[in-house]
């Protein structure tokens, strides 16, 4: 890794006021509007959830927000800077159109693994999706795979969401459904060799709806979870579902 160098159109850069060095990174103190246009997401990074950005947006407006750290990376060479740790609050003080100072973690690297590192440093005492402690370096070229299926039911399911990592029947969590598609994915490739980035979203869109369609046939004996997936439509997250799923992948495939 090297220093961050200011890239020559940052035409504000006077505006960032250097606060220190911590090794191989600079902190910066810079005006959030400064941001728009050369940031974005870094593409390794969990799906966003619409609610939680609209909360912190929230906050800032009424006041209540507190600061704390973006962290974001320049593939050197590249022309945007890649926020791995913050995306939540960097986009709801982006959507507020604020000029106040936030600090800003910048570092250069070559590669994505550096980035990889150091969000796994930083979340050491969060529950981070399996996805990102792998060893295999080829996950990473799936992992848009899993980020995209998990949108999918997020966006189709949303009243079986919850924030709960023990969620009840039939609801399910975000990053747990995240650590499950990554298991799924993950013994597609090591124990069928079948290389999921060679699976469309569409393909797997198609057999998530069949799996529901198939568990919505079978009865439910609690009248609370019945009720529920017949008032919106999901009856995945009331069974043990994973190798369920993963046999229609592969039967699909089969054909």
């Amino acid at each position: 890794m090297q220093h961050f160098q200011p890239p020559s159109f940052l035409d504000y850069y006077e505006t960032w006021k250097l606060v220190y060095t911590a090794g191989n990174a600079n902190v910066y103190l810079a005006p959030a509007n400064t941001l728009l246009g050369i940031t974005r997401p870094w593409r390794f990074n969990r799906p966003e959830d619409p609610v939680r950005t609209r909360q912190i947006t929230e906050s800032i407006k009424d006041g209540t927000y507190v600061d704390s750290m973006l962290y974001l990376a320049q593939i050197k060479g590249g022309p945007y800077f890649y926020c791995y740790d913050g995306n939540h609050r960097r986009k709801a003080l982006l959507r507020s159109q604020t000029d106040r100072p936030v600090l800003v973690h910048i570092i250069i690297t070559t590669s994505d693994a550096d980035i990889k590192k150091n969000f796994i440093t930083l979340n050491k005492s969060n529950p981070v999706p399996e996805i990102y402690t792998e060893s295999d370096e080829n996950i990473l070229t799936w992992l848009p795979l899993v980020n995209s299926t998990v949108a999918y039911i997020v966006k189709k399911f949303p009243k079986y969401q919850t924030m709960s990592r023990r969620p009840r029947r039939p609801n399910f969590n975000k990053d747990k459904l995240a650590d499950y598609m990554t298991d799924i994915f993950t013994s597609l490739q090591r124990e069928i060799y079948i290389d999921p980035s060679d699976l469309s979203i569409n393909y797997v869109k198609t057999k998530i709806k069949e799996l529901n369609e198939n568990y919505k046939q079978i009865p439910i004996t609690s009248p609370v979870v019945d009720n529920k997936i017949k008032k919106y439509g999901c009856a995945i997250f009331a069974f043990s579902w994973e190798s369920d799923f993963v046999n229609l992948l592969v039967s699909g495939l089969q054909h």
